[in-house]
């Protein structure tokens, strides 16, 4: 009898210890809460995640169209019309005073130019000029000169290599006309001219002082300049510093 009693109390501790309907029914609820939350905790980052990627693409996708647009307008800025005018040195180096009969000669005089030009890019332009490269002079006995001057038709290119500086080189065709004036001793004095056209080239370096303008020094030859009738033909070197003004 005794017994007995020890087992059904053992078995209501057992019983009571099992959960109730209604404690299932909580502990389901709670379940179901947690897995809500934890839910929404993910459906919250994983929108956090592609919101952040819409804003990449976006930014990303704004920067590629507006590249072409701050390309144009980079162009437009580099590109447009332009003036210069230059003063300096030039020299007839095939010059010989024994073929003229002369004592004395001076195969350098000064020179000026003037220039026209449009810039298509930072790179590359086309230029019209006009140079006159002075007198190359004779003496004793007697006197004479040859003046030169050329048109030319050069295209540039330019490699900016540290701001406001550029180095650049040229190359085209020029249409010179020399003429020789002489006075001699039981002669008289009289004149001939020669027209020809010739490669020329050159190199220089050029400073923007301003966005419109810029200083330019260079070294450019004109190749076989002259003819027969007035003394043969002969290179001339031309150092110049100029001015350009650019129009924008």
């Amino acid at each position: 009898m005794g017994q007995n009693t020890g087992v059904s109390v053992e078995t209501d501790r057992l019983i009571s210890a099992m959960p109730t309907s209604a404690q299932e029914e909580q502990f389901k609820r709670s379940l179901s809460a947690a897995s809500r939350g934890e839910s929404t905790t993910v459906t919250a980052r994983a929108s956090a995640f592609s919101a952040a990627a819409v804003l990449t693409a976006a930014m990303l996708g704004a920067a590629v169209m507006a590249a072409p647009a701050v390309s144009m307008a980079q162009a437009r800025a580099d590109s447009g019309w332009y003036l210069g005018a230059s003063v300096g040195q030039s020299k007839a180096r095939h010059v010989d005073c024994a073929s003229f009969s002369f004592s004395n000669c001076d195969s350098k005089a000064a020179t000026f130019g003037i220039l026209g030009g449009y810039q298509v890019n930072r790179n590359f332009a086309a230029e019209l000029g006009y140079h006159d490269f002075g007198r190359v002079t004779f003496s004793g006995p007697g006197s004479a000169n040859i003046k030169t001057s050329a048109a030319e038709l050069v295209g540039l290119g330019a490699y900016p290599f540290a701001n406001p500086f550029s180095v650049y080189g040229k190359l085209g065709a020029y249409r010179a006309e020399s003429r020789i004036s002489a006075s001699l001793a039981g002669l008289g004095s009289g004149s001939l001219k020669d027209r020809n056209t010739d490669l020329t080239f050159g190199f220089g370096v050029r400073c923007d002082m301003t966005r419109e303008a810029g200083v330019r020094a260079e070294w450019q030859r004109y190749k076989s300049v002259g003819g027969d009738d007035t003394g043969g033909k002969s290179d001339i070197d031309v150092i110049t510093i100029g001015l350009i003004w650019r129009f924008h």
